[in-house]
């Protein structure tokens, strides 16, 4: 089976709305409220509450006041009060802000992924004197592919035959398309916006400039700016 585009540049995300993780989460707390008999929802309540407890006792024995010690105690002060509604409660409501910033980062990165990628599933690919449809999948370094007016480059290259003004805004920010013509590079997502190109290609869909810039913007996300850092700890 060909590999199309999407299983190179994306991840498998979860396609639901705000609207529908919050109704998911609800449905499931009123389902856990009224049918789950109370002595398992004590235990249930204690057995969640091991993690909250254990992250908040080791930032107390590294010196810490964070937020993990503050949630540890509310769910703490709970239990001990026997206030397990309460300690519930609380679980429920960190867990799902948890679900929420984790779906917030999967939709932003692949939203962002999806506007940068290249979108194709198939080219041409010059075979002697012939055009032959191909998966991009199926491209080689050193194959020639041959890009019409309008239509997104889909790799990285040189061009060995022809002229056309080439959109490079999604990589540079310029305003206006840029000529190209023999002996020009080019970048893989970026639009033919007139002529016509034949492209000797330099580097495979998963290698391309296109796909660095991605994983950079993932690497990126991993690594949590100095402003970030400086709320992170007056929140704390």
């Amino acid at each position: 089976q060909d590999v199309t585009i999407e299983d190179v540049y994306f991840e498998p995300v979860v396609e639901r709305d705000f609207f529908h993780l919050l109704r998911d989460a609800v449905q499931m707390r009123l389902l856990y409220k009224f049918f789950v008999p109370m002595p398992i929802r004590i235990a249930l309540t204690l057995y969640r509450a091991k993690a909250y407890l254990y992250n908040g006792w080791q930032s107390l024995r590294q010196g810490k006041l964070d937020v993990a010690v503050l949630d540890a105690s509310a769910i703490g002060i709970s239990l001990l009060t026997r206030d397990f509604k309460a300690a519930s409660s609380t679980m429920f409501l960190l867990h799902l802000g948890e679900e929420l910033e984790d779906w917030t980062i999967k939709k932003t990165r692949a939203d962002l992924t999806r506007s940068l990628a290249v979108g194709v599933d198939r080219v041409y690919v010059l075979e002697g004197e012939e055009l032959v449809a191909k998966p991009l999948s199926h491209v080689l370094p050193g194959d020639v592919v041959d890009v019409g007016m309008g239509s997104r480059i889909p790799v990285d290259g040189v061009v060995v035959e022809g002229q056309g003004m080439v959109n490079q805004a999604s990589f540079t920010g310029e305003s206006l398309p840029v000529a190209k013509e023999i002996g020009s590079g080019v970048f893989a997502g970026t639009v033919l916006e007139e002529g016509r190109l034949r492209i000797q290609t330099s580097a495979i869909s998963t290698e391309s400039r296109l796909q660095q810039i991605i994983e950079r913007i993932e690497e990126s996300e991993k690594n949590k700016s100095n402003k970030q850092k400086e709320a992170e700890k007056l929140a704390d």
